[in-house]
């Protein structure tokens, strides 16, 4: 695997995920989120998330075939392992696609497009809906 090649494409990604980016802002600044507490911070965490996943990325993509999996020596036997770095990306990937859902929740919220059977029990004690069963 060519390393230049490789920074070059996360580069060239990273261009792709600002335009996203900005197209996000616009969307919150349209349907009024622009200074949204809920918004902001789970924004921030995402974006906290992505620049983890891509730290984890260049570690991994510098990594050799032999290095995805780590053998660890226990008294008489052995035992086979992702490497670390392979385990956090995923464990940071599962974090960051429910932080997505989030936002989007939080967008269909603020659109007004929130269906009685997809909302959210906390999303809704946020909004100071009441609660019709008793």
């Amino acid at each position: 695997m060519d390393i230049k090649k490789i920074f070059e494409y996360i580069d060239q990604t990273n261009k792709v995920m600002d335009k996203a980016y900005k197209n996000l802002q616009s969307k919150a600044k349209d349907l009024g989120l622009a200074e949204d507490y809920l918004y902001l911070t789970t924004l921030q965490r995402y974006q906290m998330t992505l620049l983890t996943m891509s730290k984890y990325e260049k570690v991994i993509w510098g990594l050799g075939d032999d290095e995805l999996i780590v053998t660890k020596k226990y008294s008489n036997s052995e035992n086979s392992y992702q490497h670390p770095a392979v385990l956090a990306y995923g464990k940071n990937v599962d974090l960051a696609n429910k932080t997505v859902s989030t936002i989007l929740k939080i967008f269909r919220n603020a659109d007004g497009d929130v269906s009685r059977e997809d909302s959210d029990p906390l999303m809704s004690a946020l909004n100071g809906d009441e609660d019709d069963e008793q």
